[in-house]
């Protein structure tokens, strides 16, 4: 198998035999101009992969189709980049099972202190059975891709003990009608922690004609918060939602998700479902476009927020306390709910917020009665019918703290 000169120069620099033909451009030290795609997957294969063995950190690609069977990175910090000549123009093709390109960060005792970057911009990845995979991966970028022809876009995944991925992100990009499933979040024996990983910009989500999967899965005990969800989406599936989530975490995430339904969308179409104990919370909005299907389609499992209320947060120099609870009593028109604070949280009286998790919160009005250190009353009244029993309330207490600057 013949390998392009300076990969073979890069092979031979770290101990590696290997034959040598010329096509790689060094541009500097660890940027390369890859080597033409050939159409033969052997050789695809072993000139991209050699170059990533090699250490290259930004791999520039041609035009044409790059037909490989698994690119895999080093299992490091620093994360190599693909750019393409465009969407329409780079293809990085798989063998039709399997994962095109897989992304393999480090774990050794510092989590979360390395942004590790690397990613793909610019090309399409088609034909396998995932695109991409990111495995244990801060700060990695996917930007201006086109997926094609896929079990699964984008697999962010905690796969090993120890393992979590953070802060990767799928930008502007394009989820064609044959990808069955575009991101999912799985959790194999790593850490639950997705923190930040998502979708952001101008992504579009095109559901397959026939979906037999959701757009986005969130699997068992991951854990994406303070993550971008950000897209466009064209509904096709009566049965299959946008999104759906599997997990018990109580998942966080900020933007905005555009609908619009094809023809035949009807009343079984939902944005999100979750089969775990929280409903997913989108700090933002949902926009229906569709002009005549907006009516059809539901938004599911969903919960819009805004600003800061109900967020488990806690910034100094603020102290919060913050949970959901259900009414439980015979069903009335207004309600007493009492909530208690965690024990010795608060050394001044705080500011409340509350509101009520419900598709219809326009018809429930709620007031806050007799704050104390140790918690308080909220009167939720209903304005049409009475407050059923399971009837969730949401609140946050906050104290701001005072401080004095010495001189």
């Amino acid at each position: 198998m013949a390998l392009d000169d300076d990969v073979a120069a890069l092979l031979n620099s770290s101990g590696t035999t290997a034959t040598k033909t010329a096509t790689t451009q060094l541009v500097n030290r660890e940027t390369y101009f890859a080597p033409k795609p050939t159409g033969v997957r052997a050789t695809d294969q072993a000139n991209l992969q050699g170059l990533i063995n090699a250490g290259a950190m930004v791999i520039h690609l041609h035009p044409g189709t790059y037909r490989v069977s698994a690119l895999s990175t080093l299992p490091a910090y620093a994360q190599p980049k693909f750019i393409g000549a465009g969407r329409d123009s780079t293809y990085i093709e798989g063998s039709g099972s399997g994962t095109a390109i897989t992304f393999n960060g480090a774990v050794d005792g510092a989590p979360g202190l390395i942004y590790s970057g690397g990613g793909l911009s610019d090309l399409a990845v088609t034909n396998a059975g995932v695109g991409v995979e990111v495995i244990a991966v801060i700060g990695a970028k996917f930007c201006e891709l086109s997926f094609q022809n896929l079990t699964t876009g984008v697999l962010f995944h905690n796969k090993s003990a120890g393992q979590f991925t953070e802060f990767s992100v799928v930008h502007d990009s394009w989820f064609r009608y044959d990808v069955k499933t575009a991101v999912e979040y799985r959790v194999t024996a790593g850490d639950s922690s997705f923190h930040g990983c998502g979708i952001a910009g101008s992504t579009i989500i095109e559901q397959p004609p026939t979906a037999s999967a959701p757009s986005i899965l969130i699997g068992a005990n991951a854990y994406p918060y303070n993550a971008p969800l950000s897209f466009g989406v064209f509904m096709r599936s009566n049965t299959q939602p946008v999104i759906l989530s599997n997990t018990d975490h109580p998942i966080y995430f900020y933007g905005d998700i555009r609908v619009e339904g094809f023809p035949g969308v009807g009343s079984g179409s939902k944005i999100a479902v979750t089969s775990g104990t929280h409903r997913l919370r989108l700090l933002g909005g949902v926009l229906i476009l569709a002009s005549g299907f907006g009516s059809q389609i539901s938004q599911g499992d969903i919960w819009q927020i805004s600003g800061l209320d109900h967020l488990h947060t806690r910034i100094s120099p603020f102290t919060v306390d913050a949970g959901e609870i259900a009414f439980v009593g015979a069903a009335s028109n207004i309600v007493d709910v009492a909530i208690t604070f965690a024990y010795g949280r608060f050394s001044k009286v705080p500011i409340v917020t509350c509101s009520v998790e419900s598709w219809s919160p326009e018809r429930f009005q709620v007031a806050i009665v007799g704050r104390t250190l140790t918690g308080f009353t909220v009167k939720v009244y209903m304005t049409a019918g009475a407050v059923p029993e399971g009837t969730k309330i949401l609140w946050q207490a906050t104290q701001v703290h005072e401080f004095q600057s010495g001189g």
